[in-house]
């Protein structure tokens, strides 16, 4: 999850990366990462990892059904790396196929179950309406206000540079590498402050 988190932080760093909406789509991958790594660093306990991973396999090997059934993949999915990774762990026929999510909470419980509501609540709800496509997310990003006051104010379609999201992303993924030194101690690496 730490090197999943980095990736992610890695490709935020490219030339205006950081300020367009994949960043914000960027930055809601890694707040979800920090949050599950911490809920279950803090309950350690076996049987959930296992569950977390096994919820990841399982979901590999519906995308792999969901192709054998005559569909075409699209063009960014390679289905013999999806199917390697469905059977990995367990042999793909013994694998059960969990349609909700691994923990059954949603990311707010888990955010609360594991302390980290105020983060949740800091990153959450704007990001995710990037994530989804709400109105509020497309206005800030495609749209400016015609200055003309005879115009009546109306919007119009404009490439809007967005707040930089590369430091608050860096600050997310030291906070799992804090979580990463929780469980493997002396891991002292940081991206913002590598002080420690």
């Amino acid at each position: 999850m730490a090197f999943y988190s980095l990736r992610i932080l890695q490709e935020l760093f490219g030339i205006g990366i950081g300020s367009s909406i994949i960043g914000r789509l960027g930055l809601r991958t890694i707040l979800e990462i920090r949050i599950t790594l911490h809920y279950l660093i803090k309950n350690d306990d076996k049987k959930l990892w296992e569950k977390w991973r096994m919820y990841g396999a399982g979901q590999a090997k519906l995308s792999a059904l969901k192709f054998d059934e005559n569909i075409d993949p699209p063009k960014h999915i390679n289905v013999e790396n999806i199917e390697k990774i469905a059977g990995e762990d367990l042999w793909e026929e013994f694998m059960t196929i969990n349609l909700g999510n691994w923990s059954g909470l949603d990311l707010r419980r888990l955010s609360e179950k594991s302390g980290l509501k105020d983060i949740y609540d800091s990153h959450y709800s704007w990001t995710s309406g990037y994530t989804h496509g709400t109105w509020g997310p497309i206005r800030e990003s495609c749209y400016q206000t015609c200055g003309n006051p005879l115009h009546r104010l109306h919007r119009y379609p404009g490439r809007i540079a967005l707040p930089e999201t590369v430091e608050d992303a860096a600050l997310l993924v030291d906070d799992i590498l804090e979580d990463v030194d929780i469980s493997y101690p002396s891991f002292k690496v940081r991206i913002c402050n590598n002080d420690k």
